[in-house]
């Protein structure tokens, strides 16, 4: 079995999409942490000073403002703290504050490592898929798919070792990924952005969000993987899964909001941030509208997207197992 996946391993890395996508994936990753570095400074009395600016050019009522009202406009500051109650007429001008303008111009790593672990998942998940669907899709309409039978004739060992060497291989690129989503996130944030507030709290998110994104990415390469090893053509899974997306989620959000909760990307993001909240919108009683608010936790949404995952993987085993397999790839 060992050789078996160690040659799948090496027809999968030879491979040419698999060399261009994963290299466009750390690419991206580098363009992102760049931008980021180039976008942060440390000059906070600059960008306090262009806030005081941006206040003070705003101090004084608009002139629609006073043409309205006959010059006659009662300006008073902004109220501090947190202000309940009606602020004046329509002739009252409250006087923007500095903090309003205000933007701190460091890079936090606090603030924004969770989206860069979410990126880095997102791109190794989408590129396992289509990566993971041509693997397979491929050798079908090549028809190598049959000559690699005439080596090793079980093909439940053929299926087990395609299927691991996708998934270990884009669990391999997740991880790095990662590493240079949070590295790339910390050096910037310790030599030109800010590392304050990151918290023991902090680590314990970007740990458990990568290992539960990690897993997404498990799911959704086998899943390309065991849905081309049923379609035999790899424009056929990308097809339909482009068409699920663009498609069924679309009609599902607008006309079927008691889906929301199975709806596959809502149980992705779920999975990866712990939980998530989703708030369906839908008509009530007459001339009224409810909100519904769902919450989706990290253990449902494995739960329910493992099922989905086993139940692809056994039907294509069936099918191996039953199907004739001819060098035409249509068997």
């Amino acid at each position: 079995m060992s050789t078996l996946v160690g040659v799948e391993l090496r027809r999968l890395w030879s491979r040419r999409l698999f060399r261009l996508l994963v290299a466009g994936l750390f690419a991206t990753l580098v363009v992102v942490a760049v931008v980021n570095g180039v976008r942060s400074n440390r000059n906070v009395a600059a960008a306090h000073a262009r806030a005081q600016q941006l206040a003070a050019q705003q101090a004084n009522p608009p002139a629609p403002l006073l043409a309205h009202c006959g010059g006659n406009v009662q300006v008073t500051p902004e109220p501090a703290g947190e202000f309940k109650g009606p602020i004046g007429g329509p002739c009252v001008w409250i006087q923007p504050s500095a903090q309003d303008f205000y933007s701190d111009p460091r890079f936090s790593f606090a603030g924004n490592v969770g989206n860069l672990v979410g990126a880095a998942i997102s791109l190794a998940a989408i590129i396992g898929f289509v990566v993971g669907a041509g693997f397979i899709g491929a050798e079908w309409t090549a028809g190598t798919f049959p000559l690699l039978l005439t080596w090793e004739p079980r093909r439940i060992r053929v299926l087990a070792a395609k299927a691991l060497s996708a998934i270990g291989s884009f669990v391999a690129v997740g991880v790095v990924a990662l590493v240079v989503a949070v590295g790339s996130a910390w050096l910037i944030a310790a030599t030109r952005g800010t590392t304050a507030g990151t918290t023991a709290l902090v680590w314990h998110h970007v740990i458990y969000d990568s290992l539960r994104g990690l897993l997404v990415v498990a799911l959704l390469v086998g899943t390309g993987v065991a849905i081309a090893g049923l379609a035999r053509h790899t424009s056929a899974v990308l097809a339909g899964a482009v068409g699920y997306i663009v498609i069924f989620e679309i009609v599902v959000r607008r006309f079927h909001w008691q889906w929301l909760r199975w709806l596959l990307l809502e149980n992705a993001g779920a999975l990866v941030a712990g939980k998530t909240q989703i708030f369906p919108v839908h008509e009530g009683p007459p001339g009224l509208f409810v909100n519904t608010v769902y919450t989706l936790h990290a253990d449902r949404a494995a739960l329910y997207l493992g099922s989905l995952f086993v139940a692809v993987m056994v039907v294509w085993a069936v099918s191996m197992m039953r199907r004739d397999v001819d060098e035409s790839g249509r068997g």
